[in-house]
């Protein structure tokens, strides 16, 4: 083909028919080509001889040649299960941005399809691959979603347990909304309805790995209250449940309280202790969670009411110490009071009497007849120089006193007051006067 003369040049048949021309590669370049014109078989049988050609093929003619023309395919859904294993396959050796840029844009219309089902299941079992080279922002909004439709497949079995088992190893990227609305309800769905004894225990064993991602009230919630639901009691259903129990209760950020313990599951555990089913090792198993449940109640439940206890006697010896301090003090107080009723009184100054008066108190009891006693003349005693206090009290007791002596003289004139009564300290000093003037 290089020769300057025509002569020498091979013609464009004689160049068909050389030996570059019959590698397999430039052979599946062609069909490539073609492709569009053959049926559907033709082109299942195709796809999966292009399986072992592509490795040995430069990994620049796969993206940039071969994986457009399988692009192409991939909007035929009856093809694309025999086309995606020959896309992935490349996106194993391509790079991040290679991915992005030439692989992912493709493959998004297809991550929405549910039919057939080998789609999903593909897509399952690369979960991987797709995490790795999937932008974050795709993955929320182009994986997760294909995942909920796993979940909800009921066309086979296969598919739930392979999302149950590839959800864990991506759950640090589910948002908690999307975790508690999308993820935990669509498990719980399938726990609980689901017949297939391997998809329950996928179920127990995907919530088990998904415990570190959720927080301690999400799990009291939702997880907890569910297990009892389960009406299947088979060995290997029971030590699932066993499993979440001990995971949630030895967590460090999780925890089960002692009342959910105490209310909720032993009493959910107790009955299973007899289930005929279990062997012996799963016996012992059960039996130890349930021990240790119990112990971790009795604890908790002994230092609460140690604590109480504590409290209330700290309580009672305050208060007998408060009123063993507070007695004195307001016996000293009744003392002060007293004493200084006492001080009042006595610093009161005795009133000036008449001497006459005093005189005639004095003289014998026996009157002489002759004389005609004389009424004796008003003397207004001296008031007593008293320092003015500040505030004085009226002395109501007294005035009480001196009305009911007076009514008394009234009554019986005969009656005296005596010198005992009046130089008590009782009466003020202006009534003791009054009272020795009108005897």
């Amino acid at each position: 083909m290089a020769q300057f003369s025509p002569d020498i040049r091979p013609s464009p048949h004689e160049f068909a028919k050389n030996s570059y021309f019959d590698d397999m590669g430039v052979k599946t370049l062609q069909y490539l080509d073609s492709l569009f014109q053959w049926d559907n078989l033709q082109k299942s049988q195709f796809y999966k001889g292009l399986l072992q050609i592509l490795p040995k093929m430069p990994l620049r003619v796969r993206i940039q040649r071969v994986i457009p023309s399988l692009s192409q395919e991939l909007v035929n859904p009856m093809m694309v299960p025999f086309v995606l294993p020959c896309v992935f396959l490349v996106a194993e050796e391509a790079s991040k941005d290679d991915f992005v840029n030439h692989i992912l844009p493709p493959l998004k219309p297809v991550f929405k399809m549910t039919e057939p089902i080998q789609i999903l299941l593909i897509c399952m079992q690369k979960m991987e691959l797709l995490l790795q080279k999937t932008p974050l922002s795709d993955i929320k909004n182009d994986v997760l979603p294909m995942i909920y439709r796993a979940l909800e497949s009921e066309s086979t079995a296969a598919i739930q347990e392979l999302c149950l088992a590839v959800l864990p190893g991506f759950a640090n990227l589910i948002e908690y909304s999307s975790m508690k609305n999308a993820v935990i309800p669509r498990i719980k769905k399938l726990i609980l309805t689901s017949t297939n004894l391997s998809v329950r225990v996928n179920c127990l064993l995907c919530i088990a790995k998904l415990l570190e991602h959720l927080d301690k009230w999400l799990v009291l919630d939702e997880i907890l209250p569910m297990l009892p639901e389960i009406k299947c009691k088979e060995p290997a259903v029971v030590m699932g449940i066993l499993g979440i129990y001990k995971l949630a209760m030895e967590h460090s950020k999780l925890g089960i309280p002692k009342e959910a313990m105490a209310s909720q599951v032993l009493p959910f555990l107790f009955p299973l202790t007899v289930e005929p089913g279990l062997n012996l090792n799963q016996f012992n198993t059960l039996i130890c969670l349930v021990k240790e449940m119990l112990g971790k109640v009795e604890d908790d439940q002994r230092g609460k009411l140690k604590s109480l206890a504590s409290i209330q006697q700290e309580q009672k010896t305050m208060q007998l110490s408060y009123e063993s301090l507070s007695q004195p003090q307001s016996e000293k107080s009744l003392e002060n009071l007293f004493a200084s009723l006492d001080t009042k009184s006595n610093s009161q100054p005795q009133p000036v009497i008449n001497p006459k008066i005093e005189s005639v108190k004095k003289e014998p009891s026996n009157p002489v007849p002759q004389a005609k006693p004389l009424n004796p003349v008003p003397v207004v005693p001296l008031r007593p120089t008293l320092t003015p206090s500040t505030s004085t009290k009226p002395d109501y007791v007294s005035s009480m006193i001196a009305n009911n002596l007076a009514a008394m003289k009234t009554a019986n004139p005969t009656i005296r007051p005596t010198n005992s009564l009046i130089n008590q300290q009782t009466f003020s000093p202006v009534m003791q006067s009054m009272m020795m003037m009108n005897p």
